[in-house]
C-alpha cells in the first residue's frame, strides 16, 4: 500500500540505540536485512544508488557499536520517499522503528519536501499511521522475469 506523510538516541533498558549515517560497509548488514524480510527487489546495486543519490538518508541504528536497524530517506525535490525500514526482529517492540521513520522524516522535511510517500509493508502500516501516514492507494508489486524484445514506442532511460 502506498501512504503519504499529511503535514538522536533512544534509551532502552541499560542500551543506548544510536542514529548514523549508512556507510559503504553497512551494505551486507542491509542486504541481510532485506534477504530475511523476503525482499528480493533490492539488491546491492540499490543500495548503492541510495547512498549516491542521498547518502545523509541513508540510516543505521546501533546498539553498543551493532547494527539493529535502517531506514532510507530519499528527497525529490518537494517529494520525498521513505523505504526499507527494518528493524531485526529481536529488537522489535523497543520503539527503535518510530524512532528511524522520525528521523528520516526529518531529513526530508528538513531537505524542503513537502509530501513524503512510503510503499507500507503490511506488519508496519500500524507504525506508520500513529506517525500521521494515511493510505493512499493499493500497490502492486511484481516478480519475475520478461524476455528481452524491441519495443519502438518506449525511449532507453538514459
Amino acid at each position: 500500500m502506498v501512504y503519504t506523510l499529511l503535514q538522536t538516541q533512544l534509551l532502552v533498558g541499560v542500551a543506548v540505540m544510536k542514529i548514523r549515517r549508512m556507510r559503504e560497509h553497512d551494505l551486507e548488514f542491509a542486504l541481510d536485512c532485506v534477504r530475511t524480510e523476503g525482499w528480493s527487489g533490492e539488491t546491492e546495486q540499490v543500495f548503492r544508488g541510495f547512498l549516491d543519490v542521498d547518502p545523509e538518508g541513508c540510516s543505521i541504528a546501533e546498539v553498543a557499536g551493532n547494527a539493529v536497524g535502517m531506514c532510507v530517506a530519499i528527497s525529490y525535490g518537494q517529494v520525498g520517499f521513505v523505504g526499507e525500514l527494518i528493524v531485526l526482529e529481536e529488537f522489535r517492540g523497543r520503539g527503535f522503528g518510530r524512532k528511524l521513520m522520525q528521523h528520516s522524516v526529518d531529513h526530508l522535511q528538513h531537505r524542503g519536501c513537502r509530501s513524503i510517500c512510503l510503499d507500507g509493508d503490511a506488519p508496519a502500516i500500524a507504525l506508520y499511521e500513529k506517525l500521521g501516514f494515511v493510505h493512499v492507494c493499493k500497490s502492486l508489486r511484481f516478480v519475475g522475469m520478461m524476455a528481452r524484445r524491441e519495443l519502438f514506442n518506449v525511449r532507453p532511460m538514459v
